[in-house]
């Protein structure tokens, strides 16, 4: 994604809800869907419009559930792949690297 993200008082690049659908290509509807649904809460809000904003940390999982709809999943299936992967962020490195293999998407997908 290209580095265009606010700090808005944070060391962290958080993104908008407009900067995020352009980079992904993905509509601000399905970016709020998968919001209202649970599967992508956005990082933080900002404003007093609550403007939403993404972390790198949650352009990551937007963009695993991507590939994963690309590969035909449905959004249950998807939803339980990604807290597998959460799961696993509590294990020790060493257990959690060959299970992460497994459930991670490949990002060569993307780059096509």
């Amino acid at each position: 994604m290209e580095n265009r993200g606010e700090t808005y008082g944070k060391e962290e690049k958080l993104y908008t809800v407009g900067d995020v659908c352009e980079q992904m290509g993905i509509t601000r509807k399905t970016l709020f869907y998968y919001d209202q649904i649970g599967l992508l809460k956005p990082s933080d809000r900002v404003s007093s419009q609550q403007a939403k904003l993404y972390n790198s940390v949650k352009i990551a999982r937007l963009r695993c559930i991507l590939q994963y709809r690309e590969a035909g999943l449905r959004i249950s299936e998807i939803r339980e792949l990604l807290d597998d992967l959460a799961v696993l962020a509590d294990l020790p490195d060493s257990d959690a690297v060959g299970h992460a293999a497994v459930l991670l998407p490949d990002d060569d997908v993307l780059r096509n």
